[in-house]
C-alpha cells in the first residue's frame, strides 16, 4: 500500500458495534478512580487547580480508542452521537470542539450528490437556539466538521443529510473551506481510506484568547482548525496531525506544510486524545510528527489533482 501511495504522490507532483451511550446523551463527568493521563501529568502546576478534567468516560465506534478528555473548563463539551459520526459540542463557543468519524477500507462508496441550497437544521439536543441564520452575511462559511461527502459516500444519503446540522459546523473562511480544507477532505476519501484497515478522523477548531463572534447567538470564530487522522491496521497505528490557519487558501498547498504533533494540538485545544492507550504508545503517537513513509506528505491538497491522480493510478 505504501508503494501505491508513493506512486500517487509522485503522479500528483508534489463497526460492528454501537456507542455505549444513547444518541441524545449529554454526558460530561469526572472520573475520580482513573489514573491521570499523560497530558494531565505534563500540564503546568498552575493549571491544575483551575482546570478540572472533564471525562465523558464513553467509548464510541466513531472515535479512535475513547472520547477526548477535557483538561480545562473552556474545553468542556456535550457529547452528541449521530448514526455515522459524533461531536463534542461547546455550549459556550456554540460549535463543536471536535467531530469524529471512521472510514473503513473495502467499503464500496455510495453514489451521493451534495444537496444544493440545503439549510442547516437546528439541533433540539442542545439548549442553544442556534440556527442556520447565525452565519448569514457573516463573511464565513458554514464549515462542516464531519464532512458531507465522506459521510455520504461511506454511510449513504440519510447520513449525508445528517451532517447538515448546526452542531456540526464552525465559521470557516471561504478560501479555506472551499479550497484547502476541501482538498484535505478529498485526500481522506480518495487516498487515506484506501489503505487497508480503518481510518479514524477527529477535527475541530482552535481559538485565540478573545475570539470574534458572529450571529445572534455569538458563535465564536476560530483562529485555525486541527485534524488528527489515525490509520489503524492489524495492531499497527500511524497518526497524521495537522493545523490549518483560517488565513490559508488556494489549492497548491501540500500536507507537509501543516504537519504538527498531537501534543501541540492538545496544548492549543485543552483536549486530551488517546487517553485510553498505554502511556508508552500514547507518548509515541502524540509526541512525534507524521512519518513520510506512512503518509504522502508531498500530496497537493487540490481536489481535482487528487481525483485525477487516483484515476491515473487505477488505469
Amino acid at each position: 500500500m505504501r508503494v501505491w501511495l508513493h506512486s500517487l504522490t509522485l503522479l500528483l507532483s508534489i463497526t460492528i458495534s454501537a456507542c455505549t451511550a444513547p444518541r441524545s446523551t449529554v454526558h460530561v463527568s469526572a472520573s475520580p478512580l482513573r489514573q491521570p493521563s499523560r497530558a494531565e501529568r505534563a500540564a503546568p502546576p498552575s493549571a491544575a487547580p483551575s482546570a478540572p478534567v472533564m471525562d465523558a468516560g464513553i467509548s464510541c465506534i466513531h472515535v479512535f480508542q475513547s472520547l477526548p478528555r477535557s483538561l480545562r473548563p473552556d474545553a468542556a463539551y456535550a457529547f452528541l452521537e449521530n448514526d455515522s459520526y459524533a461531536v463534542g459540542f461547546s455550549l459556550t463557543r456554540k460549535e463543536p470542539l471536535w467531530a469524529a468519524y471512521c472510514l473503513k477500507s473495502g467499503v464500496v462508496p455510495h453514489s451521493v450528490t451534495r444537496p444544493k441550497n440545503k439549510r442547516f437544521d437546528a439541533d433540539a439536543r442542545v439548549a442553544v437556539p442556534l440556527t442556520h441564520d447565525d452565519y448569514t452575511n457573516s463573511g464565513f462559511d458554514r464549515g462542516h466538521m464531519a464532512p458531507s461527502d465522506a459521510i455520504g459516500q461511506w454511510y449513504g444519503d440519510d447520513a449525508q443529510i445528517s451532517t447538515f446540522i448546526v452542531t456540526n459546523i464552525c465559521p470557516q473562511a471561504p478560501s479555506l473551506n472551499q479550497q484547502t480544507w476541501a482538498g484535505l477532505e478529498t485526500a481522506e476519501t480518495a487516498v487515506f481510506a484506501r489503505m487497508d484497515g480503518q481510518t479514524y478522523v477527529i477535527c475541530g477548531p482552535i481559538f485565540g484568547p478573545t475570539p470574534q463572534v458572529i450571529g445572534t447567538n455569538h458563535v465564536a470564530v476560530p483562529d485555525a482548525f486541527y485534524r488528527v487522522i489515525v490509520h489503524s491496521n492489524v495492531g499497527h497505528t500511524d497518526v497524521l496531525a495537522l493545523v490549518l490557519p483560517q488565513s490559508v487558501g488556494g489549492q497548491g498547498h501540500t500536507l507537509s506544510e501543516f504537519v504538527v504533533t498531537v501534543d501541540q494540538i492538545e496544548a492549543s485545544t485543552g483536549l486530551d486524545f488517546f487517553a485510553a492507550l498505554p502511556d508508552d504508545l500514547e507518548e509515541r503517537l502524540e509526541s512525534t510528527k507524521a512519518d513520510a513513509g506512512a503518509w504522502p506528505l508531498n500530496l497537493v491538497l487540490s481536489r481535482a489533482k487528487i481525483l485525477a491522480g487516483v484515476r491515473d493510478v487505477e488505469q
